[in-house]
């Protein structure tokens, strides 16, 4: 916080989902289901972080964005 540098917080979205349902049994990883979902929100956060919107966690996310807009040319300043 002390350098305002954005950073993805997967807590309330495998809380929500369920830790037993995301997190393998070693606990070190996610489970196969769960994969897609939080590589979803990580890039929705990428995306943000990118457009300069400063989410952090899941649940602030409630706009669907596409990875294809990841290749889009950046706006001149």
């Amino acid at each position: 916080r002390t350098l305002d540098i954005p950073v993805f917080d997967p807590t309330p979205l495998v809380q929500d989902y369920g830790v037993a349902r995301a997190l393998a049994p070693d606990q070190g990883h996610y489970t196969d289901e769960f994969r897609a979902i939080i590589g979803d929100a990580l890039v929705r956060f990428i995306e943000s972080v990118h457009s300069g919107a400063r989410v952090t966690a899941p649940d602030q996310m409630d706009q669907r964005y596409f990875l294809e807009d990841l290749h889009a040319p950046p706006v001149p300043a």
